[in-house]
This record gives structure tokens, C-alpha cells and sequence, in this order.
């Protein structure tokens, strides 16, 4: 089954006049998404009605958005890699497992 969503509004108005750069779908069903120039991961999940992903949380990681992939070789490990322009990089970093209370 195909469906779309739009982002909610608040991380729209983070990326300024950037878009998103990207995003993934994490083990724990939700969406991982970057903008162009923070330092952050924005996790949503789909909606339970209507069209608008709902906003989770945000995760910060050690580089500025753009051009990030999860590692998915190891099981039970949430690793990801993602370049740094600034200091022409690519950084390795983990993402926490998200509490129980975010995961509903």
C-alpha cells in the first residue's frame, strides 16, 4: 500500500529556507529525518489519522545534517554513519534506543 505524509510545521520552520535531507526508518518503526545544517535527528511517526507525521523527538548527532545511513550489519545496535562537510568527515556515531514512552 503507497501512502504519503507531509512534516509537521516546527521542523519545517528548523530547516529554514533548506528541506529535508533525508531520512531512514529506525528499527522501532519511527522515521528519521535530517535537515541540511543541525546538528539533529527529528524522529516522527506516522500519524494514526490525517496526514501529518506526528513529531517524537529530537536526537542530536555529531555532525550537520546531510547524508547520514543506519548501519543495519550488526543486530540489536543502532549505528549510524554521517558526513561532517566542515570537516570533511565521515563519523560514526549511536543512536539511543528511545524510551518505552515514546515508542506509542
Amino acid at each position: 500500500m503507497l501512502e504519503s505524509w507531509i512534516f509537521p510545521p516546527q521542523i519545517v520552520a528548523a530547516w529554514g529556507r533548506s528541506s529535508s535531507s533525508g531520512g531512514s526508518w529506525g528499527d522501532d518503526g519511527l522515521l528519521y529525518i535530517t535537515g541540511h545544517d543541525e546538528k539533529e535527528l527529528y524522529v516522527l511517526r506516522r500519524p494514526k489519522s490525517g496526514f501529518t507525521l506526528d513529531y517524537v523527538t529530537t536526537v542530536d548527532v555529531p555532525f550537520e545534517g546531510q547524508s547520514w545511513a543506519w548501519d543495519r550489519s550488526v543486530p540489536g545496535e543502532r549505528v549510524i554513519y554521517g558526513i561532517s562537510r566542515a570537516r570533511q568527515e565521515v563519523i560514526v556515531a549511536r543512536i539511543p534506543t528511545l524510551p518505552p514512552e515514546l515508542l506509542r
